[in-house]
């Protein structure tokens, strides 16, 4: 598993993904709209921490300066 998520995209992943978990807490919503602002929250904080998203891969996108995308099929051969 390469990185394919650069340091200012980390970042601002990060704070998009605690600001949806505050709004969990601060928000009134209903039960189904608290667990979708969750799990988008979650799954853009955990993106920020290991440098990896899967949605990257296909399309082949790098955010890391002078990164070359290359899938790991590619690289192995």
């Amino acid at each position: 598993m390469n990185k394919n998520i650069g340091s200012v995209d980390r970042y601002l992943r990060f704070l998009v993904g605690m600001a949806l978990l505050l709004n969990v807490i601060i928000l009134d919503v209903s039960r189904v709209a608290e667990f979708i602002i969750a799990l988008f929250g979650v799954i853009l904080v955990v993106t920020s921490i290991t440098g990896f998203c899967l949605l990257y891969v296909p399309l082949k996108i790098c955010t890391i300066p002078g990164c070359e995308c290359k899938s790991d099929t590619e690289a192995k051969a």
